[in-house]
């Protein structure tokens, strides 16, 4: 399930530089860093969610202490492309 879940977000990454060359977008490093940070945080949530079986008050704060900045870098990387353009 983890390797699944890695393939994938690497297969929207290679897309992702694809059309941001095609449409002549300009990403610098530290967007790809920033959003790459972000992109490890979500994956870290999403497998301790995938591989939680039971739900308790400490897994759901871990899930909200990943989960809620690995948002918050992505949408920041986001934002800065798209003020550039």
């Amino acid at each position: 399930m983890f390797i699944t879940i890695v393939l994938i977000m690497i297969a929207f990454y290679t897309f992702l530089e694809f059309y941001h060359r095609s449409q002549n977008i300009k990403v610098t490093w530290y967007d790809r860093v920033i959003g790459g940070i972000g992109g490890v945080l979500l994956l870290i949530a999403m497998w301790n969610i995938v591989g939680v079986r039971e739900s308790t008050t400490d897994v759901r704060l871990f899930i909200l202490i990943t989960g809620l900045p690995a948002v918050i870098l992505m949408m920041l990387a986001w934002l800065f492309i798209v003020r550039r353009r």
